[in-house]
């Protein structure tokens, strides 16, 4: 019953958490500024009203405070430190058979780890079997989204999401339609409007 009623309370507390801080997010500029100034006025009529055996307990818990964020920065500065120099280690490795450049690529007997376990002669990746596009043209560098659309031999179908962070990602099927791009290249320029594009 006890247990109940503490996760009850923390439940609660936790939603007026979650109310004030939409309230906070909603707020105008002035009303930031007026909350503000109110909490200011309400703490300094606290320490105009305080005893002297409440004025050294704040003083104590603000330099206890002090020293927990400086002994954090210390730790962090070594943490940082110790991050910068494993990645001055790291180094970007190519695979010469599937041109695959990763930060984790092993190198054994001149392909990488995916390559060399390969038993089918070519491998799946490499230029002998068509899976090397070659260095992209100096004409077809620098091209936008949209261009790159007009100008692609396949066009494809795929659901894409926005996750938390703003990071992409994509679910289900993917399919891919043959597009026949020297048929609408005596129609150029094409209307954006035309592009099978669904942005939802």
């Amino acid at each position: 019953m006890n247990n109940e009623y503490v996760s009850r309370y923390a439940l609660r507390k936790s939603r007026d958490v979650l109310r004030k801080r939409k309230e906070r997010e909603m707020e105008t500029v002035e009303e930031r500024e007026t909350r503000l100034s109110k909490d200011r006025g309400k703490k300094q009529k606290m320490i105009e009203t305080e005893t002297e055996e409440q004025r050294e307990k704040r003083l104590r818990y603000q330099r206890e405070k002090i020293k927990q964020r400086r002994a954090t920065s210390k730790m962090d500065r070594k943490l940082l430190e110790k991050f910068r120099n494993k990645m001055d280690k790291i180094q970007h490795v190519v695979c010469p058979v599937c041109n695959e450049c990763c930060l984790s690529t092993v190198i054994v007997m001149g392909k990488c780890r995916r390559c060399h376990s390969e038993k089918i002669m070519p491998n799946k990746f490499s230029a002998e079997n068509n899976m090397d596009p070659g260095n992209v043209p100096n004409e077809l560098e620098g091209m936008t989204e949209i261009e790159e659309m007009l100008i692609a031999k396949v066009f494809t179908v795929m659901s894409v999401y926005r996750l938390r962070g703003g990071q992409y990602g994509y679910r289900g099927n993917v399919i891919n339609f043959p597009q026949d791009v020297e048929e609408f290249t005596t129609r150029l320029p094409r209307e954006p409007s035309s592009l099978e594009v669904l942005v939802v």
